[in-house]
This record gives structure tokens, C-alpha cells and sequence, in this order.
């Protein structure tokens, strides 16, 4: 592994690269003498962190990074603690990274072997970064992937039933590292989350094929499922797991057993109920969760229901 270094320029980029900002120095501060912190182009950096043998590749969005408390790129502390490697592409807004100098970097990455040096890689991404967890993960044969509501393309052609994120549309997704199920041909296990009832999340994990590749359904979640296994401490879990090469299905079953008391997901469960006709469901539904957790807004609903009031979004109280 190559020694910390200051923030610098990618070799080459130094006319276009701006300085890095007062956050990227407060994070690599904050990061201590160990980060290494990459300038890629005019929107990209990479975070590197020298840990043990098993490293982390995450994806995240420096105005994401920002909100955290923290204040440091997506479960780098978490990686920290784990005593494992991390590596971030961070991006100035929602790039899709799609970037030849993030392209670069992985390939010198592959050149200089720094993939082999680790005993186990796991990538790790939700939704734009979901996609850029399986794409770039073909640079390390191999590795394992976790991808939550990940995104198989964005190109129109690739995907025609996508309506979201018009402006991702217009992004090159033809070229290296576009189109993601394609990508994960050479990975180890591939575990993608996502609701099915979602249909665009739907649709796009449908276009992974593979034994390597399971697909697995967190209901009712839509586009907040990683914001839910973060909140119910499930997420750390999971990627342990699958770093050790023992993530499954029956494990996410048990953890996700957690919902029955995770009040986004039975104000979710509720809101479903409601909103498709099942009023008596609703009112057992709502009946069980008040009388289970005492929860103040579940106890109003319930008077409100008994009382013939209409439907109001729990997620709002």
C-alpha cells in the first residue's frame, strides 16, 4: 500500500482540478494522517484509508457527506471501526461517475495490483451509487457486491421504462463501466435489495442474471431503504456479513424482524393499507402496532379511525 499524502491532483489533472475546499481538508484532518485523499478530474476525488486485509469500496456525494455528523464519506467510520481498508470515489453532485478519470483510476488501481493485495474486497452502494458499486466492481474479480435499489443503466435505450432522473439520461452510459449487469459477470456473490413493489427497482434488478447474483425484497421501503437499515443498525450487519462471505437471505429475514417494532415501516404498512381500500386491515394493523408500542401517533389513528376521521400520513406526526 502506498503512504498517506496530501490532497493532490491526479497525474495530469492538475490544470483542471480545483482546490479540494475547506471540507475535503476538514475531513482528511478529521480522517488523520492515515487518509489519502485524490483529486479525479474537476468533480472527483478518492478517499483512501490503509487498514487491515479486507477493504470497503464505497460511493458517495460530498453534499451528503456534509449532512452527516460526522462529516465523512459514507461508513468510513464504520470501516474504521471495523479495522478494514476504505476506499470512496466521492462526487460533486449526482455525476453518475461517469467520468473517464474515475475510469482511470481504477484501472492504475488494477495495473498496480492494489486489489490483490487484500484478502477480501467488498463493494458497497445505494441507488446512483449502487449502480457504481456493480459497474466498477469488475475491477476486482472476485469481490463480493451489496447494492440496494441500484440502477442496471441509465441510458434510454438500456432502460425505456426509467422516468427518473431525466438529467442522468442524458450521461454517456454506452461506454466503460455503463452497463452494470454486465459488469458483475466476474464477481463473487452479488446480494441486491430492493422493493418490489417499487417497479422501476424492480425492473432494473431483474436485468441481473447469474447463480452469483440474489436478489432479495425489502417491502414497502421504496426509495428509503438504506435510510431504514441505517436507522434500525441493520445495515453494519449486513455488510459484515458479507464481508465475511456470509450474507444470505435467511439473515436478512431475521434482522429485518426488527420492522415490527421500526415505525417508518408501520407507518408504511399503514399508509399501503389505507391507500388501497383495506380499512378493516388498517384498523387491525393499527390496532396491534398502538397496543404493542404505545406509540402516540398510532394511539391518535386509532381514535381517529374509531371515530370515522380520514386517513392522515403517520410519517408527518
Amino acid at each position: 500500500m502506498s503512504s498517506a499524502v496530501p490532497i493532490t491532483p491526479a497525474p495530469g489533472d492538475a490544470a483542471e482540478v480545483p482546490a479540494p475546499g475547506d471540507w475535503l481538508a476538514k475531513m482528511q484532518a478529521e480522517s488523520g494522517d492515515e487518509a489519502e485523499v485524490t483529486a479525479l478530474g474537476p468533480r472527483h476525488w478518492a478517499v483512501y484509508l490503509d487498514g487491515g486485509p479486507r477493504l470497503l469500496v464505497t460511493f458517495d456525494t460530498i453534499g451528503s457527506a456534509r449532512a452527516r455528523k460526522t462529516a465523512l464519506p459514507l461508513l468510513q467510520d464504520f470501516a474504521s471501526v471495523m479495522g478494514w481498508s476504505y476506499l470512496c470515489i466521492l462526487s460533486d453532485g449526482a455525476t453518475w461517475y461517469r467520468d473517464p478519470a474515475v475510469y482511470s483510476d481504477f484501472d492504475a488501481r488494477v495495473l498496480e495490483g492494489f486489489f490483490d493485495d487484500f484478502d477480501r474486497v467488498l463493494f458497497y452502494g445505494a441507488g446512483m451509487a449502487g449502480h457504481a458499486a456493480l459497474a466498477f466492481s469488475a475491477s476486482a474479480p472476485g469481490a463480493e457486491v451489496l447494492a440496494i435499489a441500484p440502477r442496471a443503466s441509465m441510458s434510454p435505450a438500456a432502460v425505456p421504462f426509467e422516468t427518473r432522473d431525466r438529467a442522468a439520461r442524458r450521461l454517456d452510459f454506452t461506454s466503460r463501466f455503463g452497463f452494470a449487469p454486465a459488469m458483475v459477470r466476474g464477481a463473487g456473490a452479488v446480494w441486491i435489495l430492493r422493493d418490489p413493489k417499487a417497479a422501476p427497482d424492480a425492473a432494473h434488478a431483474a436485468m441481473f442474471h447469474g447463480v452469483h447474483v440474489k436478489v432479495l425484497n425489502l417491502a414497502l421501503m421504496s426509495d428509503r431503504i438504506e435510510t431504514a437499515l441505517l436507522q434500525a443498525d441493520i445495515l453494519p450487519k449486513l455488510l459484515d456479513a458479507a464481508m465475511r462471505g456470509e450474507m444470505s437471505a435467511h439473515l436478512l429475514a431475521r434482522l429485518w424482524r426488527v420492522r415490527r417494532q421500526f415505525a417508518p415501516y408501520l407507518a408504511a404498512l399503514m399508509a399501503r393499507c389505507e391507500a388501497t381500500g383495506h380499512r378493516a386491515r388498517a384498523r387491525v394493523v393499527c390496532a396491534n402496532v398502538a397496543r404493542r408500542t404505545r406509540a402516540p401517533a398510532f394511539l391518535r389513528r386509532l381514535e381517529e379511525m374509531d371515530a370515522g376521521n380520514p386517513a392522515q400520513d403517520l410519517n408527518a406526526r
